[in-house]
């Protein structure tokens, strides 16, 4: 028997926002359910849409025997990070189904969106993510992310990871120490301003 092969390609017609936002809840349904709740699986089709184009972004998706498995998106935002400024490209609605997971889909999915941002001359990507996303996070350092920045929110804490797609400016070391003072000093100012608060009650 014929197996079938993963493809992976810009959003046709006949894969609706609808289907994409199905399979982004699906795959984020085990991870929601741990308490590990991100935003952007959850938004309603019409918001997705709107996010990518409003941007100029392109939503990639995996398609088994024209069946939707994966999606990941990708647009262009100026960051401002301590590792560089200017110009990133910016991954997002990353999902793949659970009965697909662990068989390359997200390795190809991921792929694509490296090639279509070197087509627009860029060098680096980011995302973001809930801290314990340990699968994406782990995933992500395999495929040469590093930790550069620690974000503390109100429901959670995000971790900012960035690739450099040819010759990374810093070490991993490099890296390791940045990211560990960021956080280190981010905690600690958030420790003394809920301190302060008690004090004053």
């Amino acid at each position: 028997m014929h197996r079938q092969e993963v493809i992976v390609i810009p959003k046709p017609p006949s894969v609706s926002w609808e289907e994409i936002s199905q399979v982004l809840q699906k795959s984020h349904k085990e991870n929601a359910e741990k308490g590990v709740i991100m935003p952007f699986p959850f938004m309603r089709p019409d918001e997705i849409r709107k996010k990518i184009e409003n941007r100029g972004g392109v939503m990639f998706v995996a398609l088994l025997d024209g069946q939707l498995i994966g999606t990941g998106a990708t647009y262009f935002i100026d960051k401002n990070f301590w590792c560089g400024n200017g110009l990133y490209a910016y991954n997002c609605f990353v999902s793949v189904l659970p009965e697909h997971a662990g068989k390359g889909v997200y390795k190809k999915l991921a792929l694509k969106q490296e090639e279509y941002i070197k087509s627009k001359h860029v060098n680096r990507i980011f995302f973001d993510t809930h801290e314990k996303n340990k699968r994406i996070i782990e995933v992500s350092r395999k495929n040469g992310y590093e930790f550069v920045n620690f974000i503390l929110r109100k429901k959670h804490n995000s971790i900012y990871m960035v690739k450099w797609l040819d010759n990374p400016p810093y070490t991993h070391f490099q890296c390791v120490i940045k990211f560990w003072k960021l956080k280190i000093r981010k905690k600690y100012r958030a420790y003394k301003k809920e301190f302060k608060k008690k004090l004053h009650l």
